[in-house]
């Protein structure tokens, strides 16, 4: 399993790195990648 972004590497921390915003980062993810949701 590979965490994109989560509790190890909020989303907010990669837009920065990509220079862009939090929702493009989490909308161009492509829908082949599986979701697997977790809630602690």
């Amino acid at each position: 399993m590979v965490e994109i972004f989560g509790d190890h590497l909020p989303v907010t921390v990669l837009s920065d790195v990509l220079e862009t915003i939090p929702y493009e980062v989490l909308t161009t993810v492509s829908n082949r990648v599986k979701r697997v949701y977790f809630q602690d």
